[in-house]
C-alpha cells in the first residue's frame, strides 16, 4: 500500500461512518470526563500492517484483537512490541468492512504476567471497502 495521507483527504469528515455503525453495539462500556466519544466494546481479530512515516506499508500483516471502538479510535492488544506509530488495520462494523489508518497514541501492559500490550489508537483516515 502506497497510499499517502493527502490521497485520503474527505474521508475523515465527522466519521458519519462510524456515527451509523456503532450503535449496532449493544454492550456499552461507558465514559469518563477524558473520553471524547462513547466507547463500544467489541471482540473481533484484525489484520494490521505497519506503516512508516510517509504513511507507505512496511513489513509483513499480523493479526491484533481490536477490543474497543469509538467514533475517534480503538484499541487492540497485541503480542508483539510494536515500533511503528501508525498502521493500516481492517475492521468489521455490522456488515461493513472499514479500511483505517491509526495513530498510536498510548501502550500500556496488559493480563497477569504482561505477555500482551494494549494500543489505544486515534483514527486518521477510514475508508470503507
Amino acid at each position: 500500500m502506497s497510499a499517502t495521507l493527502k490521497s485520503y483527504e474527505g474521508l475523515l469528515g465527522n466519521h458519519l461512518v462510524l456515527r451509523e455503525l456503532l450503535p449496532k453495539y449493544a454492550d456499552k462500556s461507558g465514559t469518563d470526563e477524558r473520553r471524547a466519544h462513547h466507547r463500544f466494546r467489541i471482540a473481533q481479530f484484525s489484520e494490521v500492517v505497519p506503516l512508516d512515516p510517509e504513511l507507505r506499508a512496511i513489513g509483513d500483516p499480523f493479526i491484533v484483537n481490536v477490543s474497543e471502538i469509538s467514533e475517534g479510535g480503538l484499541s487492540f492488544v497485541c503480542s508483539q512490541h510494536l515500533i511503528h506509530k501508525h498502521m493500516v488495520i481492517r475492521i468489521k462494523v455490522g456488515t461493513t468492512t472499514l479500511s483505517c489508518i491509526v495513530e498510536i497514541m498510548r501502550k500500556q501492559f496488559f493480563g497477569k504476567y504482561n505477555f500482551s500490550h494494549q494500543f489505544g489508537c486515534r483514527f486518521l483516515l477510514l475508508s470503507p471497502t
